[in-house]
């Protein structure tokens, strides 16, 4: 499971809209959290794609890693890069 940097804002109601099947909102909302989790914690725009070690934490794209050598989630300093695909 990927760490949880902070907490995300879900704008979808509860209970759904009449409009809305419950099944719909569910996906809706799991749609969210995974684009939340898989995006840049420090651009907020772009997959992350860097796995900094030796920390282990997966939440910076590559142009952000450039530009950090500490941790955004741990702030401890990050010795090494890995670039990370998810198949």
């Amino acid at each position: 499971m990927l760490p949880v940097t902070e907490k995300s804002t879900i704008l979808l109601e509860f209970p759904p809209p009449p409009e809305c099947s419950v099944m719909g909102w569910v996906l809706k909302r799991e749609q969210e959290r995974l684009r939340n989790t898989l995006t840049c914690v420090l651009c907020k725009s772009k997959p992350v794609e860097i796995t900094l070690l030796p920390c282990g934490h997966f939440v910076l794209c590559a142009a952000c890693s450039d530009e950090c050598n500490i941790c955004p989630v741990c702030n401890k300093e990050a010795l090494a890069e890995v670039k990370t695909f998810l198949c």
